[in-house]
């Protein structure tokens, strides 16, 4: 994939984003609260068109739906969001919640329609928590 991916936020709102997160960094007084979001990728994969079963099964689709995800929240979700890059951001190997399964020797289970999960008891990935 060479394409480039252009934002359509315009430069000047970038900018803006960019001076209240850095004076908020500096313990200076923004206009206003900085607000930079963590939605998981879970929630940002079905709004970029790509399905779950092909996130999860080729590296190079990953980035470029975790890089169309970011785009689509910055254009969308009106946050200070000013880069794709950063602490709250990035691009990454992304196994949801089964980093700590997989090593603990449970099954991981790749559903086609959603995110990984563990499978303790040889029925499927758990979907409802009990107490």
């Amino acid at each position: 994939m060479t394409e480039v991916i252009e934002i359509a936020v315009p430069i000047e709102e970038i900018a803006a984003r960019e001076a209240r997160v850095t004076k908020a960094k500096r313990f200076e007084e923004p206009d206003r609260v900085p607000v930079l979001p963590a939605i998981a990728h879970r929630l940002m994969v079905p709004k970029v068109g790509v399905s779950f079963r092909d996130y999860y099964r080729d590296p190079e689709t990953m980035l470029h739906t975790q890089i169309l995800a970011q785009k689509w929240l910055m254009e969308n979700v009106r946050t200070d969001a000013y880069s794709i890059t950063g602490p709250w951001t990035g691009a990454w190997t992304d196994f949801q919640n089964t980093f700590e399964a997989g090593s603990l020797g449970c099954e991981v289970v790749f559903p086609d329609d959603d995110i990984p999960g563990w499978d303790r008891d040889g029925s499927g990935p758990r979907t409802t928590w009990r107490s």
